[in-house]
């Protein structure tokens, strides 16, 4: 009896850093978060250049400028407290 339970005592404790040692993520996760800012990024460059590209429409970004500007600051925090 006593090698039954010392058997399933080690089977058990053989399994458990198997179910733990599946990674969720990728080890190049890093290199992939990387590539994919590197391909939204439109001009490397453009913090060096003297007139970096811009490529929003002037009245688009003034009407952005402007709705940021008039919207209120304040939220509404009455259920945080609940």
């Amino acid at each position: 009896m006593v090698s039954k339970t010392r058997l399933l005592l080690l089977l058990i404790v053989a399994a458990v850093p198997l179910g733990c040692s599946h990674m969720t993520m990728q080890e190049n996760h890093g290199k992939s978060v990387s590539k994919n800012t590197l391909m939204q990024t439109v001009n490397l460059s453009a913090s060096q250049e003297s007139h970096p590209d811009v490529k929003m429409d002037g009245q688009k970004a003034a009407d952005v400028v402007r709705n940021y500007r008039k919207e209120s600051p304040k939220a509404d925090t009455a259920d945080l407290t609940k």
